[in-house]
Order: structure tokens, then C-alpha cells, then sequence
């Protein structure tokens, strides 16, 4: 999903699929920039995320309409320090949520909805 030429690793494609980013990372959304989850499931979704420049990744989120406890963010080791990096985040509620990934002083910043309901 990303081009790489000798030390400068390159965006995704900007036209496939649901890709957002900048010149430090990018983030495919899911469709429509929604988690929809059944009842019973989980809510949370893995969001793939490419690394343009070398750092660790972190993740944290806020709902922007009401109260509700951070998100909660799964940034797994072994991906090494640029490139693609698989991540999970969970919503401890539905709402609509700013999510925020962070490398080596660079962030990305976009907007979800986190809800229940037919997919």
C-alpha cells in the first residue's frame, strides 16, 4: 500500500479506498468514516495505519459529543520504525469521536462515528 525508495517511503495511493493523511502518517477510515457494530459485538475496528517518517505511533481519542472515557488504543510492536503499522481502537461508547495519531512530534488528526445499528 505504500512505495518505497530508498530511505523515503512514500504516501498510499490517494485515490483507493478511504486513505487521509499528510507528509507523517496516513490512516485508511473505514466507509463513511462510521464503526457500526451489532449489538454484542465489541465497539472498536482496526485502523491500518502507514508511517512516513520513523518513530513510535501512539493513539488516543476523545468524544466530541458528551462525556465519555478516552478511547482505548492497541499499537503493536514488531512493525519496525516506518511503514505500515496494524493498530485496534476501541470506543467505550458510541458517539462521535476525534482520534489523534501522534510520531515524533507529527500528528494526524480525524473524526469517526462509533455506533451501534445494521451494517
Amino acid at each position: 500500500m505504500y512505495a518505497a525508495l530508498g530511505d523515503y517511503v512514500g504516501p498510499p495511493v490517494r485515490n483507493i479506498g478511504n486513505w487521509y493523511g499528510n507528509d507523517s502518517l496516513w490512516v485508511e477510515l473505514p466507509t463513511g468514516s462510521a464503526v457500526v457494530k451489532l449489538a454484542g459485538e465489541d465497539l472498536s475496528e482496526k485502523f491500518p495505519w502507514v508511517r512516513l517518517i520513523r518513530g513510535q505511533l501512539t493513539i488516543d481519542g476523545r468524544r466530541l459529543d458528551g462525556p465519555a472515557a478516552p478511547v482505548k488504543s492497541d499499537v503493536p510492536d514488531g512493525y519496525g520504525p516506518r511503514g505500515f503499522q496494524a493498530t485496534g481502537i476501541g470506543f467505550p461508547e458510541p458517539g462521535c469521536w476525534e482520534i489523534a495519531g501522534r510520531i515524533a512530534g507529527w500528528h494526524l488528526t480525524f473524526i469517526v462515528e462509533a455506533r451501534r445499528g445494521h451494517r
